[in-house]
């Protein structure tokens, strides 16, 4: 993504959605994202977690002032706002649980173009319940719903703005036709500012 925007672009991969997950996005969000022009935000294979509230926060966090010190060029305040810019979110069918929810949170804030697939529709929260014998069985308990009420888990997942599918040849060729138009897509944002 560097070589290929000029450098004008982060790349931040999250591959689940927990505290840990969450720290290393913040920490990438600061250090690779705000010196650049634009963000690509992958979550394809997400397995969930419970953080997509913090994530779009960091996402859509507004700027409302500017410092300047003697010498030096002027910063945004907030420092590490990044609302003003350019993100393209990446989701496939194996974008899952929590990770639907960031999409489904992206997409209601309407805060860029999602590309990629529709996501698996796995969107419930449950908990563990241990039997007498010591196995466990899984158990839903919270469900996940849109503003208008429709049910997350049987609306058949979050849809992409732009659908981009990877197939298997793909995959054994070493190519990313997401990414790719991610990287295309993103490019065109920036262009337009």
């Amino acid at each position: 993504v560097k070589e290929k925007t000029g450098d004008q672009v982060a790349y931040i991969y999250m591959r689940a959605m927990g505290r840990g997950d969450l720290n290393r996005f913040l920490k990438e969000l600061e250090r690779d994202a705000v010196p650049r022009k634009g963000l690509i935000l992958d979550i394809r294979w997400n397995f969930g977690g419970n953080v997509h509230d913090r994530v779009l926060q960091a996402l859509t966090k507004p700027l409302y002032a500017k410092w300047k010190i003697r010498g030096l060029s002027e910063t945004p305040q907030s420092t590490f706002a990044f609302s003003h810019r350019p993100v393209v979110l990446l989701i496939n069918e194996v974008t899952l649980s929590d990770g639907e929810m960031t999409a489904n949170g992206f997409k209601t804030l309407k805060r860029g173009p999602i590309l990629g697939e529709t996501t698996y529709g796995w969107l419930i929260f449950t908990t563990s319940v241990r039997l007498l014998n010591g196995g466990y069985f899984r158990l839903p308990f919270w469900g996940c719903y849109t503003l208008d009420g429709r049910d997350l888990e049987t609306i058949g997942g979050v849809k992409p703005d732009i659908e981009v599918v990877n197939d298997l040849n793909d995959e054994l060729a070493g190519r990313d036709p997401q990414l790719e138009k991610a990287i295309e897509v993103i490019t065109g944002l920036i262009n337009q500012k």
